[in-house]
């Protein structure tokens, strides 16, 4: 079962400490916590003093356990899944999570359809655990594809100044795995076909 702390340090390292960006939609962060879901989770002070390790609580309470990460059978895939969550939120890693799994299930043959509703319970758990057995690899490009697509759509919003962010987004967050040390994390994916599969079956509205 993947292990919180693995999971933690790899997006610390990706993380700052404390910054209050115009270009930053998320406002007051600290290690990658912003200031309202810092207030969600009990803190109440400056933001600038929020030490590491009501970090780590916040980590482990609010997006960790929330999303039953203990229970994936892969690190790689856990890793990646809780990055996404503390980046991009909760609902989206979770949504996505979903969707990747309803888009990969060859018409469901392989593991039967999701309900996309956003929340990781032990339906989606068994049906993910399942799905790292046949086919990790794809899995892990389409978290990422996914999660680069919103990264491209916020870019692209003219209400917003996220177009300054992507360079570092896509550099340090979009890669085929963020834990194996076997390929580096900020390994960008190339592979045109799987794009034009992945988006088919994900993007259509």
């Amino acid at each position: 079962m993947a292990v919180f702390e693995i999971a933690e340090k790899l997006t610390l390292n990706l993380e700052g400490k404390y910054s209050d960006r115009k270009a930053d939609a998320g406002g007051k962060t600290m290690y990658g916590i912003t200031e309202r879901t810092a207030r969600e989770n009990g803190y109440m002070g400056d933001m600038k003093n929020l030490t590491l390790e009501e970090a780590n609580r916040i980590y482990k309470t609010a997006y960790w356990d929330r999303l039953k990460l203990s229970d994936v059978e892969d690190q790689d895939i856990a890793n990646e899944i809780f990055d996404t969550a503390v980046n991009c939120g909760k609902t989206f890693a979770a949504v996505t999570v979903q969707r990747v799994l309803n888009a990969f299930n060859r018409y469901g043959n392989d593991w039967k359809d999701i309900t996309i509703d956003g929340r990781i319970g032990p339906i989606t758990i068994k049906i993910l655990n399942k799905a790292i057995k046949k086919r990790k690899d794809n899995l892990l490009k389409g978290l990422n594809v996914v999660q680069g697509n919103k990264y491209v759509e916020l870019a692209e919003n003219p209400n917003r100044r996220d177009e300054l962010n992507i360079n570092g987004w896509f550099a340090n967050r979009i890669g085929l795995n963020m834990g194996n040390s076997d390929r580096p994390s900020t390994q960008i994916i190339e592979n045109v076909s799987l794009w034009q599969a992945v988006k088919k079956h994900i993007f259509k509205k």
